[in-house]
């Protein structure tokens, strides 16, 4: 009888990063999930969005295709970045044609804490083939992320 060794040499240490991702991306896309399954569809809508740091401002792109720049509101209010708009349906006349579409529609925000505070006077926002592009410049100091409040007693 042959005995069947394994060997770990070759095997890959799990990467925590990619599997942290992928938890995060199914956990935005839940409200996509749930109504799918229990049908609103005002929530299908999902649009994805990276944000880059620079040296001297920050850059954020969000993936709208199928939307025009009218269709979407940017708001910049100290250190949050708030970005929303919708997808309409487009309604044809013989919706009996449709054999299978995964396509979605609806209303979407979403809104960022900046890591830095911008000057809002110079925030730029620009839409071309499906994606819009939002130049923030950098002002002041980094944003302290947590602060310790002393408890008088």
């Amino acid at each position: 009888m042959k005995h069947l060794t394994f060997s770990r040499k070759n095997q890959k240490p799990a990467q925590p990063h990619p599997l942290m991702d992928q938890f995060f991306k199914d956990w935005q896309n839940l409200p996509s999930l749930w109504s799918k399954n229990f049908g609103d569809s005002s929530l299908d809508f999902q649009p994805q969005f990276e944000i880059k740091q620079k040296d001297e401002h920050i850059e954020v792109t969000a993936e709208l295709a199928g939307l025009k720049p009218e269709d979407v509101d940017i708001h910049l209010e100290a250190d949050y970045l708030s970005i929303r708009g919708e997808k309409k349906e487009e309604k044809e006349q013989d919706d009996k044609a449709r054999y299978y579409s995964e396509r979605s529609y609806g209303y979407f925000e979403r809104s960022f804490q900046l890591p830095y505070e911008v000057d809002q006077e110079k925030a730029k926002a620009s839409f071309k083939d499906g994606l819009l592009k939002i130049s923030l410049e950098k002002r002041g100091d980094k944003r302290e992320s947590t602060r310790k409040i002393p408890i008088q007693s």
